[in-house]
């Protein structure tokens, strides 16, 4: 005893499927709107705050764990991280996204920017502060990115 034969190849019923209703290029919370700041979107939000509350409890513990200096190295290695945030963020609604190929060139940009203000800052801190207490320093750095990485899973309500 089969399944019924809904009319198609392989039995399966005809579903229209409408690109721009299901993925609308000019939805919320993304760089289709021209005007559109992403620092006010949910997704961007709740991840600032996550990673300050990373940041704030690494540090906490760092100071209780190696003093001064742990608790310094992850603070500046938060802060990298959720700059590196606010500078994606930033960039990406800067450009405007009237087709797909100009929303990617946006994202692109603003990755490229987030990339080199990372890069920048772990040089900048690495070479002017003489006590950084690498571990915490990174670790601190990493959990925030990581962290940024989560955004696209947030849901935009």
């Amino acid at each position: 005893m089969g399944l019924p034969d809904a009319g198609r190849a392989g039995g399966f019923p005809h579903v229209p499927f409408d690109a721009a209703r299901h993925f609308p290029l000019e939805s919320r919370g993304f760089a289709g709107a021209p005007t559109m700041r992403l620092l006010r979107i949910r997704p961007i939000r709740a991840v600032l705050r996550w990673q300050v509350i990373a940041t704030v409890a690494l540090t906490a513990f760092a100071w209780l764990a190696t003093g001064k200096h742990g608790a310094l190295s992850a603070a500046l290695g938060g802060l990298v991280g959720i700059t590196a945030a606010v500078v994606f963020a930033g960039v990406a609604s800067l450009g405007s996204a009237s087709n797909a190929g100009t929303a990617l060139l946006a994202v692109l940009r603003a990755e490229a920017a987030k990339v080199g203000m990372i890069v920048l800052a772990l040089w900048f801190v690495l070479t002017t502060y003489k006590d950084v207490a690498i571990v915490w320093f990174i670790g601190s750095f990493l959990a925030t990115v990581l962290i940024l990485s989560i955004a696209p899973a947030v849901r935009d309500r």
